[in-house]
């Protein structure tokens, strides 16, 4: 992940009870936990529930991109179908923004 600029630490979903607000926890301080997203800002068409799910997706990405650079990294090493490990490249390059 070192290519990667998003936001470091611990990304938690609807913190402190903000529904749809996604908190990167940099440490064990409480004021230092920048808004990552917010999953709530003018709408009404959303429900609070789905509002979660998406706070809750975003939360878990920087967990999901490293899951898959590691998978992609492993299926290299195991000499896996190249259309898989290029799909991974591909998808960590447009999670990192460079496609």
């Amino acid at each position: 992940m070192s290519n990667a600029k998003f936001t470091k630490g611990v990304w938690v979903a609807n913190y402190g009870g903000s529904i749809g607000h996604v908190k990167a926890l940099l440490n064990v301080s409480t004021h230092n936990t920048p808004t990552v997203a917010r999953c709530d800002v003018l709408t009404t068409s959303i429900s609070n529930d789905e509002k979660k799910a998406n706070a809750q997706l975003i939360a878990e990405a920087p967990e999901l991109y490293r899951m898959l650079s590691d998978f992609k990294d492993f299926a290299v090493r195991q000499g896996w179908n190249h259309v898989l490990i290029n799909d991974a490249e591909k998808l960590l390059a447009k999670v990192r923004g460079e496609s």
